[in-house]
């Protein structure tokens, strides 16, 4: 099904509320550990270097809280029981990280000192931006970060954020106000101008004929806002892309919760004119997120986790029409994918492998075009995923493929946040930060991941400070080689 449409006008409106967490102990951080074992099978080999590893111990499971208000309006799909197979944990020491908080000569003045993480992969610098929730990450072909996210009440907003030169001083511009959902995404195109889509309600009630995707385009000093107007309530947890014509892609989700079709695709020209197909997913929930990516011939492909059949779902367009495929047939496999397809069209897929009520494992997925089989591996566990409110998990992994063909895995909970690089025979692992205090001041189970042109590793996360009304502390990491 195809529906094609201009731009009709915004109308901003709608009500989340977040949950509180459970306690926790303290978490130490990056401990050496053996890489993990293929989970299904062996990963086709990349480009290898000498693997060593490091990892951050697993903390004690959470206890699963009361439902949240925002439970009680917005109806949910309730999460079968988990009937994955267990994956072996692989055997670790545990040590804390070096950690030192110094002057940093690149922050400006006013700004926090960043803090200085010394791994085994890197060394890590994490420095706040702003307030705020559920960031998402660009680099433009400069290396310059561009970092969208957002605050989910009456009053909320969009924001967007750049720095640039030594001094790094963030600049911060509104990219709109109204009731808006996340996550969000944005995303650098050849015109070097970033855009950022999200989801609109348009009402303060939950009304399944409002609500849409938004995008939104940098035009000068202000903000080019226009909503993609399709039937339902649709919109939910975008991801996008921009091809080298300027074309934005888009994968999103029409919610069965607001009784939609479920994931559906956005192709916007240049010029604003646009397109939107159902995918061929059915009815889904908007908790799991979905991915996108497009290949050398301009093809789309879209990953999410079949909430039905409990499993992760490619999705490709032929000109046939959308071709759907399972990648993994594991049980609540599939959660919060992530996806890349490098220069040689194989395809990374990143994304997490429910393993019980607030654990699991961050999975790694990839195939060649020449190839009918996925390769599939563990990359690490997590053991404290809590799963609904609005401040829930969403998109809690994230990978990126370096010019030399490196993979690299970002991934966290609400204790701690983690990357992975493949280098050739197994993983090596940091934990890059650890919350302290993950009852009041949890991580937002959310990470943007993104490498510039050397192949250093970026991401974004963020970390709660209020959970009525539900706010945060916008992070970025940067890392410099050891």
């Amino acid at each position: 099904m195809r529906y094609r449409g201009g731009f009709p006008a915004l109308v901003m409106v709608f009500l989340v509320i977040a949950a509180c967490a459970s306690p926790s102990p303290t978490q130490p951080a990056l401990t050496p550990a053996q890489a993990p074992p293929a989970s299904t099978s062996t990963v086709e080999p990349l480009p290898a270097t000498t693997p060593t590893a490091s990892s951050g111990s697993s903390p004690t499971p959470a206890s699963s809280p009361a439902p949240t208000l925002a439970q009680k309006i917005l109806p949910t799909v309730a999460s079968p029981e988990s009937t994955a197979t267990p994956v072996p944990a692989p055997t670790e020491s545990t040590s804390f990280a070096t950690v030192t908080v110094t002057p940093d000569d690149s922050a400006s003045a006013g700004q926090k000192p960043a803090t200085k993480v010394q791994g085994t992969l890197a060394e890590w610098s994490i420095e706040d931006v702003d307030t705020g929730i559920k960031p998402a990450l660009a680099l433009d072909v400069d290396g310059m970060p561009h970092i969208a996210y957002m605050v989910e009440k009456e009053a909320g907003y969009v924001k967007h954020a750049t720095a640039a030169g030594p001094t790094r001083r963030w600049s911060i511009s509104t990219v709109a106000e109204g009731y808006f959902y996340g996550p969000l995404d944005t995303a650098v195109g050849p015109d070097g101008l970033p855009r950022v889509v999200y989801h609109d309600h348009q009402d303060v009630e939950a009304r399944i004929d409002r609500g849409d995707l938004t995008l939104a385009v940098k035009k000068g000093d202000g903000w080019d806002v226009k909503a993609l107007g399709h039937p339902g309530h649709d919109g939910w947890d975008g991801r996008m892309v921009i091809d080298r014509h300027g074309v934005a892609h888009v994968a999103a989700i029409d919610p069965q919760e607001f009784a939609g079709s479920g994931v559906e695709y956005y192709r916007v020209a240049s010029s604003g004119e646009y397109e939107v197909e159902q995918v061929g997913s059915g009815p889904q929930p908007y908790r799991f997120a979905t991915a996108i990516a497009v290949d050398r011939d301009g093809a789309p492909h879209v990953t999410y986790y079949d909430a039905t059949a409990r499993r992760l779902m490619l999705a490709s367009r032929t000109n046939k029409g959308w071709d759907l495929e399972e990648v993994d047939s594991a049980r609540e496999s599939g959660m919060f994918s992530s996806m890349v397809i490098d220069h040689e069209g194989r395809i990374h897929i990143s994304y997490f492998s429910k393993l019980g009520d607030s654990s699991g494992a961050v999975m790694y997925a990839t195939r060649a075009t020449s190839e009918t089989h996925w390769s599939i591996q563990k990359v690490d566990e997590l053991d404290r995923v809590f799963f609904s409110g609005s401040w829930g998990a969403r998109s809690l992994t994230s990978v990126a493929v370096a010019p030399n063909g490196k993979v690299w895995v970002a991934y966290g909970d609400q204790s701690r946040v983690a990357i992975a690089r493949w280098d050739g025979s197994g993983w090596t692992r940091d934990t890059i930060t650890t919350s302290q205090d993950v009852r009041d001041r949890p991580f937002g189970h959310l990470v943007s991941l993104k490498l510039d042109g050397d192949g250093r590793p970026r991401l974004v996360f963020w970390q709660l400070t209020s959970f009525l009304p539900l706010e945060g502390v916008i992070r970025y990491v940067t890392a410099s080689p050891k």
